[in-house]
């Protein structure tokens, strides 16, 4: 029997080239310590030397459609961006009429007060001068 291959991808997963029951498996695995010693997990795929042909030949196929979503996400990247430079864009633009509004009510209110208090003044004036005939 032949010895198993074993390649290392990082984050503790491996590819093993390995013989079982007279049959060549290739085994992509995740694998943990315990005791000091590295064991497969349950999360992984053993494929025959057919899969593993067949995977192989995708390959490009598999490249190409990660790269398709690449370019997807980091145009779905840039469009959020844009739109969020809009959404704050806009809000700037509503924060300024709404202040200028708020100012020019503000101003309306104030012009309002100030007449009515010079009205209050007119009235309580005039009416301290206001001579009844029967006064007379």
């Amino acid at each position: 029997m032949a010895e198993d291959k074993v390649f290392e991808l990082g984050n503790d997963k491996r590819v093993t080239v390995r013989e079982f029951k007279g049959r060549t498996l290739i085994d992509i695995r995740a694998f943990y310590e315990k005791d000091g010693k590295k064991l497969p997990g349950s999360k992984g795929i053993s494929l025959t030397e057919a899969q593993f042909e067949e995977l192989s030949e995708q390959v490009q196929s598999i490249q190409d459609a990660v790269l398709a979503m690449k370019a997807e996400k980091e145009g779905d990247k840039a469009k959020a961006k844009e739109s969020k430079a809009a959404e704050h864009a806009e809000k700037r633009v509503n924060d300024k009429k709404r202040k200028a509004n708020d100012d020019a009510t503000k101003d309306k209110h104030e012009s309002k007060d100030a007449e009515t208090k010079k009205s209050r003044g007119k009235r309580i004036l005039s009416e301290e001068f206001i001579v009844d005939e029967d006064d007379f």
